[in-house]
Order: C-alpha cells, then structure tokens, then sequence
C-alpha cells in the first residue's frame, strides 16, 4: 500500500532531502515552500500525513499545525514537525499534543531510517483505526 505524504518546508535542501527519503522508502510524495501553499494542497488533495517545518514565512509550522487540526477534514491526520529548535522551544510556540512526533534537523543516517519507521508506523494505524 502507498502512503502519501506532504512535505512542507521553505529550505529547499531539506525538501529535497525528505522527498527523496520517502520516495526511496515507496510514498508518494508533495512538497510545498509555505503554510498557505499546504493549506491549499490539502483542501485540492487527499494525504495520510504532513511533514513540517518549524520556522516559515507566511504560515510557519506551529500555525499551519493549528490551522490542519481545527479542520475536521484533517484532525486525524498525522503531522510531524522538524526543527533545529529544541523539542522545549517548539512546545512554546505550538501545541506539540497535536503532534504525531517531532524530530530534530539535521537528519543524520540513524534518524533518518527512524522518520520513516516511526511515519509508517502512525500513519498504518491511523488509517487501521479510521477503518
């Protein structure tokens, strides 16, 4: 089964990296520069997740996390935020309960293997519990 997830981050060396990541581990993948721009793919189209960046212009991730999960369409879709930010300093800024997990960027090879792991893993039993 392929999972489809929306890659969302203005760093375009991290969109790459992440796109080209999950697209070797078999989804089908997105990616958009901006909040405004995912908000507007997820009204257009349908994805088992959401992966985001913490700082971004016009809608940053704490926003767009809000703004996804106060829409009923997308409360039980999985999001993950990255960021160079401490886990503490993200949960000042956003509601990290809303999080399926959160990671730290740089990626190195271990945490890499383990996005992807611990994606699959949310996404298989959001969708296990949606049927």
């Amino acid at each position: 089964m392929t999972h489809r997830v929306l890659i969302v981050d203005d760093n375009r060396i991290s969109r790459d990296t992440l796109q080209d990541l999950l697209t070797s581990a078999g989804w089908e993948t997105e990616v958009r520069d901006n909040g405004i721009q995912a908000l507007q793919a997820c009204e257009q189209q349908t994805f088992d997740a959401v992966i985001t960046g913490f700082f971004m212009p016009i809608i940053d991730g704490p926003h767009l996390l809000g703004l996804l999960k106060s829409n009923p369409r997308h409360q039980s879709m999985p999001v993950v935020m990255l960021s160079t930010r401490s886990f503490d300093e993200v949960s000042r800024h956003a509601n990290t309960d809303q999080l399926a997990f959160f990671m730290n960027k740089p990626l190195n090879c271990d945490a890499r293997q383990q996005l992807v792991e611990r994606l699959t893993a949310v996404v298989v039993a959001t969708k296990e519990k949606a049927a």
